[in-house]
């Protein structure tokens, strides 16, 4: 039995060089040249094989490379090979990411170009005069008027619920007609609006894609108009109109929430169209997010107030995220972002969450969800909330 096979795909020379590299575990050179004989079907002396072999390693010397241990060679130029392959994965990875940046990047710049032309073009026309009703509530309370998730710019129309620009110009009146009633039962004397996000339908779904009627930066010019109208419609009514806002994930300029630089909400510029708009209407006050773009708070009479949308916090958990952040505990919580009015009590503090004008959508029927458009009121007096309005827009 031959102790010394020839390998599966091993060349006679390599097999030549291989046993003749092994001499010293075979035993003599005419060992070798049985071997080698013997497995080959060859009949040369140990002669022949034995200066092959010098003929090898002074080629060897020559070049000064010591390949002696074969199979330490083989190991090594594989190694070598794999550590390539991997550089070749590694530089395809980078590649393609660097790729990727510079398409969002691109993206980005067409997408805040377009934005840009579209202020340019826009001129939000300041209202000339507001009649104030000579009949300006003077009472011992004010409201906390809460607009959220309008969705301005989507077209529904379902089993439940239909809505577009018209009907969402309806609701908008439907609700300033129901303020107007509040004001009017408890001689409220100033008035808070919050903005609670989503102005905007945008484009963060395939739903929302699909739904949409108007090009996003319609959709924001839609928006600003009729927030406008609706804010100086307060004008008319209370003494002072302070405005606060928190913009919606809807808003986002891109679906994917990696591709959005930190900040970047169309919601922000619907607030400053309706700042332009209703800038010569002397008891409107625009208010800045001083904590952050996403954190809206102030104070009525003596109740600490914070405002969120509601993507990025939970009912039962925002108080205590809040107060650790802040440094502050809320009396009152405002929220939206999930199209349903309710109220949360934790601990002392009165988490309210507003519902939506829009009403249910695609993504609610393909959900099984049924909600209703309604927003939600607040009558504040010295003792804190007197009452709570749940303000059904259908």
């Amino acid at each position: 039995m031959n102790n010394w096979p020839i390998f599966e795909g091993e060349t006679e020379d390599h097999y030549v060089y291989r046993i003749c590299s092994m001499k010293d575990q075979i035993g003599t050179w005419p060992d070798v040249a049985n071997v080698i004989n013997e497995t080959l079907g060859q009949n040369k002396g140990e002669c022949a094989y034995r200066k092959t072999w010098k003929a090898f390693q002074d080629m060897q010397d020559a070049c000064g490379y010591d390949t002696t241990d074969s199979q330490a060679v083989l190991e090594e130029i594989k190694n070598e090979r794999r550590e390539l392959e991997k550089a070749k994965v590694k530089f395809r990875d980078e590649r393609n990411e660097v790729s990727r940046l510079i398409r969002v990047q691109a993206r980005g710049e067409s997408m805040r170009e377009l934005i840009e032309r579209c202020i340019d073009a826009y001129d939000p026309a300041e209202y000339e005069h507001v009649d104030v009703m000579q009949c300006v509530g003077q009472g011992d309370c004010d409201l906390v008027v809460h607009l959220t998730d309008l969705h301005a710019g989507i077209h529904i129309d379902n089993t439940f619920n239909k809505f577009n620009q018209e009907i969402m110009a309806y609701r908008l009146r439907k609700y300033a007609g129901k303020i107007t009633e509040i004001w009017r039962r408890h001689n409220a004397k100033n008035c808070y609006v919050v903005l609670g996000g989503d102005m905007v339908n945008g484009t963060i779904h395939v739903n929302s894609r699909l739904e949409n009627n108007e090009h996003v930066v319609d959709q924001v010019i839609t928006a600003s108009e009729a927030v406008s109208w609706f804010v100086a419609e307060m004008a008319k009514l209370f003494v002072n109109v302070e405005v606060y806002s928190v913009p919606g994930n809807h808003s986002r300029v891109f679906p994917n929430k990696e591709d959005n630089q930190y900040g970047e909400y169309l919601d922000k510029l619907v607030t400053y169209f309706v700042g332009a708009k209703c800038a010569c209407i002397n008891n409107i006050h625009m208010h800045d997010n001083k904590i952050d773009d996403t954190v809206a708070n102030f104070t009525v009479r003596d109740q600490l107030i914070y405002a969120v949308h509601g993507d990025k916090d939970a009912a039962g958990s925002v108080v205590q995220t809040l107060t650790m952040m802040t440094g502050a505990k809320p009396a009152i919580v405002l929220m939206g972002h999930r199209h349903t009015n309710a109220l949360t009590t934790v601990y002392d503090t009165k988490v309210y969450e507003s519902g939506c004008v829009n009403g249910p959508d695609g993504y609610c029927m393909e959900k099984r969800l049924r909600n209703k458009p309604e927003q939600t009121v607040l009558v504040i007096n010295d003792q804190g909330v007197d009452c709570a309005y749940d303000i059904k827009l259908d």
